[in-house]
């Protein structure tokens, strides 16, 4: 709908395609997230706010479930111009879910070098 505008014309997309309540939002460069990680994230979701992942170092606002209520919000966001996840999510109720310990999984994998780096530090787990 809104073309080039990152992940958050995605989820904005998914949220108005969607007949559900809400969405979950994983990126593509995630390939070792395990279904663990997803319900610990779904168990802390009330399907009325923004629930995403921290791993104690980084937020994961690409991992969570986005609710069908804050579209408004999204739009809003993508018609000024913004394409900031994070400052969409500032603008609306939140809740982070705390994903210490799963930080191996949580890696951005986007390049031949990323790929090794990962595989040698799922090699010494």
């Amino acid at each position: 709908i809104y073309v080039a505008c990152g992940p958050l014309g995605g989820i904005h997309s998914a949220l108005v395609h969607t007949t559900a309540e809400a969405v979950f939002v994983c990126s593509c460069d995630m390939p070792y997230l395990s279904v663990e990680v997803v319900r610990k994230i779904l168990r802390h979701s009330t399907l009325r706010e923004v629930t995403f992942g921290n791993d104690g170092v980084h937020l994961h606002p690409l991992l969570g479930i986005y609710p069908k209520c804050i579209l408004p919000i999204i739009q809003a966001e993508l018609d000024q111009g913004s394409r900031k996840v994070l400052a969409c999510i500032s603008k609306v109720p939140h809740t982070i879910v705390d994903l210490s310990g799963f930080e191996h999984q949580l890696r951005n994998v986007n390049t031949t070098h990323d790929y090794n780096q990962q595989a040698i530090a799922v090699a010494r787990c």
